[in-house]
């Protein structure tokens, strides 16, 4: 009996699963970052990674308008304000 009934159940479930609204399937990321420069000002704390060393770096923040709050020189990584 309960192999008549299993096509049965397994139509619903997927008949069901067809109506949901919730995303299941993976989402598409950008192929590549935006690291342009808008007109807009964007205020916060970011974490920054740089190849530039920390003279260089905070120089280029300071123009922008931005301030460094932590450089680590080794690794690159950085926290702007």
């Amino acid at each position: 009996m309960l192999r008549r009934h299993l096509p049965l159940v397994l139509l619903a479930t997927c008949a069901l699963a067809a109506c949901s609204t919730d995303t299941v399937g993976p989402v598409k990321a950008p192929l590549t970052a935006n690291f342009s420069v808008g007109a807009t000002l964007a205020t916060g704390d970011y974490i920054v990674l740089t190849k530039s060393d920390e003279k260089n770096f905070a120089t280029q923040v300071e123009n922008l308008g931005g301030r460094v709050m932590f450089f680590h020189a080794p690794t690159g990584f950085a926290s702007v304000s």
